[in-house]
């Protein structure tokens, strides 16, 4: 079990991410019950890079697998913008005045849960700090996309749908920091 899972409350929603009810993350995965809110973060440099973290192996869910650069429970009462801005803050050590949204997505479009997507862009003077994966890595969109598609299994299951989705929306925004 993660740290602090069992006594964080997160809001359990349905398809079209309307409340149902809350209920304490422990207790939500237990249960197996369908759907709660996620942010997932991409975290891109001045060269265009994501930065794509590989999870430590003693993660109770995707062990070892690649990741978002930030992924965050939306907990109970929280705005997608708050979990988002809470994430980058606690994981990456940096401050979330630069969040933009890439957009929202349900089930519907293919995703485990609903989520809001957001990217960040570091300034040449920010520096990753964490302790929260076994690896940092920097790539290209396209050869992220690549990896993706070559070899699904070594990645969260949400990461081939957000980039087929919005794969073109985090392309601009890329281009736009360069």
């Amino acid at each position: 079990m993660e740290e602090n899972e069992d006594i964080e409350q997160i809001d359990v929603v349905d398809e079209n991410d309307n409340y149902i009810r809350t209920i304490d993350r422990a207790t939500y995965y237990a249960e197996c019950l369908k759907y709660n809110r996620f942010v997932n973060i991409f975290v891109a440099n001045s060269k265009g890079e994501l930065l794509v973290p590989k999870r430590k192996l003693s993660k109770s869910l995707y062990p070892g697998c690649y990741d978002f650069s930030c992924g965050e429970h939306v907990q109970a009462g929280e705005t997608y913008i708050q979990a988002a801005e809470r994430g980058i803050m606690e994981e990456l050590v940096m401050g979330p005045e630069r969040l933009k949204s890439l957009g929202t997505l349900l089930p519907r479009d293919g995703v485990s849960n609903p989520m809001e997507v957001f990217l960040v862009q570091l300034d040449a003077k920010d520096k990753v700090e964490t302790d929260e994966f076994e690896s940092l890595h920097w790539m290209e969109l396209g050869e992220l996309e690549k990896l993706v598609d070559s070899a699904p299994d070594t990645f969260k299951p949400d990461m081939a749908v957000v980039l087929r989705v919005l794969g073109e929306r985090i392309s601009e925004e890329l281009a736009k920091s360069k």
